[in-house]
C-alpha cells in the first residue's frame, strides 16, 4: 500500500490531469468532507485509513518526485500541470492524520512526535499559498522562497516516518526517500559527476536520518525470560514500562505455582484514536501469549513492535517483586 498507492496517484494525474484541474474545487469539497468526517468517527472503516495519514502522504510522494524528475520530460509536465491540486489534497487528508495525534497528545499524555508537528507546520504556508487568491497577492519571487521550505518539510516527515514506523516499513521509506534524494540532486544541483555527487548526498541524508532516530533501547533489546532461573512468590504485581512513544504500559501479573495465570492491562502503552484498536489488539495477544507460553521473551508483533515489548518489558517488571531470595 505505501508504494501502490501514490504509483495509482502518479497514474491518474498524469492521464486525468486536465478533469483534476477543470474540477479541483469539486475535488477539494469531497475532500474536505472525508477528512472532516474522519475525524468525527475516526475508527469507522475506510476512515481509520485516513486517520492513518497514508492517503495524505501518498498526494505529497507525488507532489515530491514530480519535483525531482528531469526538466523538459512528458511525465514531469503531465504531473506538474496538477501539482498544486495534489499539495492542496495532500495537506487536506494529512489533517486528520495530525489532529488525531494532538488529541492523543492533549488527553492520554503520549509524548508529541516532533517532526511531525514540524512536518505540518511547514506544510501550512506551503498549502495556503497554493490557492490563486493568496498566490496572485504575492510577488513571484517571493512565492518561490516560502515554497522552499518545501525541501525542509520532505525531510521532516522522512524523519517522522523513520520514528513511527517498524522496521520493514522504515526500510520501504529509506528506499522511496532515498531514490526522490538521488534523481533530485542528480537532475538539479550537480553540473559534473553527478551520479558520484548524487549518490554521497543520498547515503548522507540517509546516515542523518539514521542518526536523528536511533532508538539505542531498542536496538540493544533482548527478550528475557525470568521464568527461567526463579522462584516466586504467589500473589498479584504490578508492572510498568514504556511503549510506543514512551506511552506508560501499567499491567498486573497473577503467580501461582511458578506459573503466570493471568496478566490485566490497565494501560496498553499504546494510542487509541487512530489505530483503530491496532495497538490494544496487539498488547492482549501479546499478554494471551505469555500466559499461554508462560515466558517473557515472546517474539514481537509486526507492526506493533514497540508495544510488543513494552509488554514484555512490563511483566518482567512485575515479576521482579516476586522473585524469592
Amino acid at each position: 500500500m505505501i508504494i501502490l498507492l501514490p504509483i495509482v496517484l502518479g497514474l491518474s494525474a498524469y492521464y486525468f490531469n486536465r478533469f483534476i484541474r477543470l474540477n479541483n474545487g469539486f475535488l477539494y469539497f469531497i475532500a474536505i468532507i472525508i477528512a472532516s468526517a474522519s475525524i468525527l468517527y475516526p475508527n469507522e472503516g475506510i476512515f481509520t485509513f485516513i486517520n492513518s495519514g497514508l492517503l495524505g502522504l501518498a498526494f505529497i510522494l507525488v507532489v515530491m518526485y514530480t519535483g525531482a524528475l528531469a526538466r523538459g520530460s512528458q511525465i514531469k509536465r503531465q504531473l506538474r500541470s496538477v501539482r498544486r491540486e495534489y499539495a492542496i489534497l495532500g495537506f487536506i487528508f494529512l489533517t486528520p492524520h495530525a489532529y488525531s495525534n494532538i488529541v492523543e497528545t492533549a488527553f492520554e499524555s503520549t509524548p508529541i512526535e516532533y517532526f511531525g508537528l514540524i512536518s505540518m507546520l511547514l506544510l501550512t504556508p506551503l498549502f495556503l499559498t497554493s490557492f490563486d487568491i493568496i498566490k496572485s497577492k504575492i510577488a513571484r519571487s517571493k512565492w518561490i522562497k516560502i515554497h522552499r521550505i518545501s525541501y525542509i518539510a520532505y525531510f521532516s516527515i522522512f524523519m517522522h516516518l523513520l520514528i513511527i514506523s517498524d522496521k520493514n516499513e522504515a526500510i520501504v521509506y529509506s528506499i522511496i526517500f532515498g531514490v526522490y534524494y538521488f534523481y533530485k540532486s542528480y537532475n538539479y544541483y550537480f553540473k559534473t559527476h553527478k551520479f558520484i555527487k548524487a549518490s554521497l548526498l543520498t547515503v548522507l541524508v540517509a546516515l542523518c536520518g539514521s542518526i536523528m532516530t536511533l532508538d539505542l533501547n531498542n536496538l540493544t533489546y533482548e527478550p528475557n525470560n525470568i521464568l527461567n532461573s526463579n522462584q516466586f512468590a504467589d500473589g498479584v504485581y504490578k508492572g510498568s514500562a514504556k511503549g510506543y512513544r514512551g506511552i506508560e504500559v501499567n499491567l498486573e501479573v497473577t503467580i501461582k505455582n511458578n506459573q503466570i495465570v493471568n496478566i490485566l492491562i490497565e494501560d496498553c502503552g499504546c494510542t487509541s484514536v487512530s489505530d483503530g484498536g491496532k495497538y490494544l489488539n496487539a498488547a492482549f495477544e501479546m499478554t494471551n501469549e505469555i500466559v499461554t507460553q508462560n515466558r517473557t521473551d515472546i517474539d514481537t508483533i509486526a507492526g506493533a513492535t514497540d508495544t510488543s515489548k513494552a509488554i514484555n518489558l512490563a511483566v518482567i517488571n512485575a515479576l521482579e517483586k516476586a522473585i524469592l531470595n
